[in-house]
């Protein structure tokens, strides 16, 4: 943006901005253009399946979020698991919305089980839709396990599943 003699020219680029509902104090449903912040990772993020990729050159392309559905359910309990907390996301793909993400016409869901348990994080992410293979992964704060599985389907339409090493 530039002042000009009669106002100001340029382009004013919205990152996010999105509408939070919240009907009960354990269930908060977010609308609009939002970044997920899933994962740890500083300068590539394996987990962060509906945000878009990193970019040493430009740091602004990560702080852009996509059009999503998003929801948060909270529990909180006494005992060993402390706190338990589903997160799922709905990223739908047209000509006219979230066209960076994939091809038009598809619909991508992801999902996060999150887990405070023996003071412990762990997650446990999902993500299909699209032209991408289903993806899962556990992370935890302890390092314990850190596995990204791909799911195909067999030739005869069974699920599998394989290791994927580069994302671990």
């Amino acid at each position: 943006m530039r002042h000009a003699d009669d106002g100001f020219e340029g382009q004013l680029d919205l990152l996010e901005g999105f509408v939070t509902l919240k009907p009960s104090s354990s269930l908060a449903v977010d609308v609009g253009k939002k970044i997920t912040k899933w994962g740890t990772g500083y300068f590539r993020n394996a987990v962060s399946f509906v945000d878009r990729p990193k970019d040493p050159d430009d740091s602004r392309e990560a702080l852009e979020g996509f059009l999503v559905l998003k929801a948060d359910l909270i529990r909180s309990f006494d005992g060993p698991v402390k706190t338990v907390t589903f997160t799922p996301v709905v990223l739908p793909v047209t000509k006219d919305v979230n066209r960076e993400f994939d091809d038009p016409d598809h619909l991508n869901f992801a999902a996060r089980l999150y887990l405070l348990a023996w003071d412990t994080d762990v997650d446990v992410l999902f993500f299909t839709g699209g032209a991408a293979e289903p993806l899962a992964t556990v992370w935890t704060s302890r390092g314990i396990s850190r596995r990204t599985s791909r799911f195909t389907r067999s030739s005869h339409g069974s699920p599998t599943s394989r290791d994927d090493p580069s994302m671990s």
